[in-house]
């Protein structure tokens, strides 16, 4: 049989968790120009529209004593609404859930009225054309002085593209590994700035080694025979 299919090579989800640093990056110095930027009120909110727009991220809040409820543009956005015309409720938000999700979502929202804390939940969103967005939401309760519930605050994120480029990955990774197994070849990548040292599971198969092993340059040299050393 052919191995089975696993995570996308080390190499790979460095790239990936350097680009994440950088969009985080990017976020705290929006933050530390929103600060900075002292009782301009239209300045912080375009700037921070702009920076939700960048980051595909809408936020929300709930006024418990009125059951008002405000979302950002890009939240209209990110549910398939047009802020020029729709009114932002919470019956607009679970409308707009796909029907496998509404129940698990309601109950995340019982669960951050009652516990102050939503648990990070993934969900999908049904545009009116039929479109399915993939969303990842958050959420607190705000005390006030007396330790009184005084405001319910939220954030999704749209994070349709990057999961599907992330299974589109995966799906290719697959396909490398499968083409690996039947041609019976191996690849590696080493960074020469730290010694890492990354083997694709056919090239761990090659060596005789247990499929989590590591190496680096030094392991793989002892493993050569010492008449071919010479030639690495």
């Amino acid at each position: 049989g052919n191995p089975p299919l696993s995570s996308p090579p080390p190499a790979d989800e460095a790239a990936l968790r350097k680009r994440i640093a950088q969009l985080e990056s990017e976020l705290e110095a929006m933050r530390r120009t929103l600060a900075g930027v002292d009782g301009a009120l239209p300045v912080r909110e375009a700037l921070l529209g702009e920076a939700e727009k960048i980051a595909h991220l809408g936020s929300w809040f709930l006024d418990p004593t009125t059951n008002e409820v405000k979302w950002s543009e890009e939240l209209f956005r990110i549910m398939g609404f047009d802020p020029a015309v729709d009114t932002a409720s919470a019956e607009k938000f679970f409308q707009a859930l796909h029907p496998d999700d509404l129940q698990r979502s309601l109950k995340n929202m019982e669960t951050l009225q009652t516990m102050g804390r939503m648990t990070p939940t993934d969900l999908r969103v049904v545009w009116k054309d039929g479109t399915i967005r993939e969303i990842h939401c958050d959420g607190t309760v705000v005390l006030d002085a007396n330790g009184q519930m005084y405001r319910v605050v939220g954030t999704v994120l749209d994070v349709t593209d990057s999961r599907r480029q992330r299974r589109e990955l995966e799906r290719m990774y697959g396909f490398l590994q499968e083409a690996q197994s039947v041609a019976k070849i191996g690849s590696w990548v080493w960074d020469s700035a730290s010694d890492a040292l990354d083997w694709s599971l056919e090239l761990v198969g090659i060596f005789g080694l247990p499929r989590e092993s590591l190496l680096t340059v030094a392991g793989f040299m002892e493993m050569v025979h010492p008449e071919d050393k010479s030639k690495v």
